[in-house]
């Protein structure tokens, strides 16, 4: 079974290494990847777009007028789960890099190397709810996954650069 990665954009363009990304996804396997282009008024949406045409395991989710993180989100996670056979969905929000494209690629770059330790952190907080969730409720920040990395001595996250 595939992992679904969620990675909301807005207003992105300027920091958009397109080449880095199609780097990035055309060497995961096991991954389907969703771009969310959130009502963006430059021209993110088009540089989505082309890396989706080199990536056979992307796609993008366009919504025309902005919404909350949250809807952004789940609007990415509705795409996958209707379209792919999907063991664990997690998300990333460009925002959250202060519009820093190198410390985004960095922590894609973590992510997709440490997959299995995503998968494993998924594990241990659906352990610790002890009830039944739907796949909504089981999206896993891949910002908090870099976070529990930096805790448990994996060094792995970006030395003090994430939150």
């Amino acid at each position: 079974m595939k992992t679904g990665i969620i990675i909301i954009f807005h207003n992105f363009e300027t920091e958009l290494d397109r080449q880095v990304y199609i780097d990035h996804f055309n060497n995961v396997k096991h991954v389907e990847v969703c771009l969310v282009n959130n009502n963006s008024q430059d021209k993110t949406l088009e540089h989505l777009l082309e890396i989706s045409e080199s990536c056979k395991n992307v796609s993008v989710v366009n919504i025309n007028k902005f919404k909350s993180d949250i809807n952004a989100i789940r609007a990415g996670a509705r795409y996958l789960v209707n379209q792919f056979n999907l063991r664990e969905l997690a998300y990333i929000d460009t925002h959250t890099f202060n519009s820093d494209k190198n410390k985004l690629n960095r922590a894609l770059n973590i992510i997709f190397k440490n997959l299995p330790l995503v998968i494993h952190y998924k594990d241990q907080v659906s352990q610790q709810k002890k009830i039944k969730q739907s796949m909504f409720q089981t999206i896993i920040s891949l910002l908090d996954c870099l976070k529990v990395f930096e805790k448990e001595g994996q060094n792995l996250a970006l030395q003090g650069e994430v939150g």
